[in-house]
């Protein structure tokens, strides 16, 4: 959620954001862009981000995803 504090961001953003560029090269920016997928599917789940109609995602302030992965035991 730290890189969406200034906005809205799309998968390819965010990954280019939280990853080195040496490992978005080639085929990295979808390895990177899917595992931020992943864990955006779990934020959405516990409501801490919003996939908007653009693609992009938003960040909803919270981090009820601690709690979430910990109710999963």
């Amino acid at each position: 959620a730290r890189i969406l504090r200034t906005g809205p961001k799309s998968l390819k953003e965010v990954a280019e954001a939280h990853f080195r560029p040496e490992l978005l090269k080639g085929h990295g920016i979808n390895l990177a862009a899917d595992e931020v997928a992943s864990h955006c599917e779990l934020m959405a789940a516990s409501g801490d981000v919003v996939f908007l109609e653009d693609g992009k995602i938003e960040s909803k302030g919270t981090e009820n995803f601690i709690s979430f992965i910990g109710g999963m035991r």
